[in-house]
């Protein structure tokens, strides 16, 4: 990842664009991904025993003029500078943006609320004050893995992944991309692997037909949740990976974007420990 990661950065500060988004949004066709803004590899501890893979970051810009790096780039006297301020972001940002709260980072703490084998503190119930909802923020964000399966910006993800004939037509430009997440996630032992998006069920389904692809995977049926409150209905999956002489056994949270759950703490804690519950059957 490092590499990877250097290179981008490199490319960003010298010419104001990422040749490596800019590739990427070529051979797909379509301008997908952000090609101007800081990529997102990961966020946390990179030995952390969980993981939570996301499909990539989002943008948030909603400006007439939409960003440029050149915007920032002014800050940095050189690119070793700007580098070194890039890995302290990625690392300890769930400190450096303690004050404001953010709910897609607080979903995920509701959906971690009940697993009985982390290494690090989410408070019971902690949506019920400020104090403990910031608290909550920081613990996840510094003390577990984020990953990001493509890590270049977007306001959504698309066209890509919806369904299995758009992953089929689209693998062969986003392989590297999954061999890179595997191989950061067998670097260290992990207890707990999820892959936050139904939208990596269909990835990886198209994976497991193709002959050159160098993992193997074994999928189980997708199985449903319903929850007590309401007709809402939240899906979960089972998947295992071996690749690298590693197993790999994640789970994938289907429903973890669903938009009925942002802010819906209770909703996704009880989703998490069904999702939880049926890993460790």
């Amino acid at each position: 990842m490092e590499r990877n990661l250097l290179n981008d950065l490199e490319s960003l500060f010298n010419n104001n664009f990422i040749a490596e988004a800019r590739n990427l949004n070529e051979s797909l066709g379509n301008h997908y991904f952000n090609e101007n803004m800081q990529p997102m590899y990961f966020n946390g501890k990179l030995d952390a025993k969980t993981v939570m893979i996301m499909l990539n970051p989002g943008n948030s810009d909603n400006s007439k003029s939409p960003y440029s790096f050149l915007d920032d780039k002014s800050k940095y006297k050189s690119f070793e500078e700007f580098y070194k301020d890039h890995l302290n972001t990625l690392i300890n940002y769930g400190t450096i943006d303690f004050d404001r709260l953010d709910n897609f980072d607080l979903k995920q703490a509701a959906f971690l609320h009940n697993f009985k084998n982390l290494d690090f503190e989410i408070h019971n119930e902690f949506w019920n004050t400020t104090d403990l909802k910031r608290i909550a923020k920081r613990n996840v964000l510094m003390d577990k893995l984020q990953l990001e399966f493509i890590p270049y910006p977007s306001r959504d993800f698309k066209g890509l992944l919806d369904n299995k004939k758009l992953a089929t037509q689209n693998i062969i430009h986003l392989k590297k991309y999954i061999y890179r997440i595997l191989d950061i996630i067998i670097e260290h032992p992990r207890d707990n692997v999820y892959f936050c998006s139904k939208q990596f069920y269909n990835l990886f389904s198209v994976c497991k037909e193709i002959v050159d692809f160098n993992a193997e995977i074994e999928m189980e049926p997708i199985i449903e949740f319903k929850d007590i409150e309401g007709k809402l209905t939240l899906r979960f999956s089972k998947i295992t990976i071996n690749y690298k002489s590693t197993t790999i056994k994640a789970g994938i949270a289907h429903s973890f974007a669903s938009q009925a759950l942002p802010n819906a703490y209770k909703k996704m804690m009880r989703y998490g420990n069904f999702c939880y519950n049926e890993m460790k059957k």
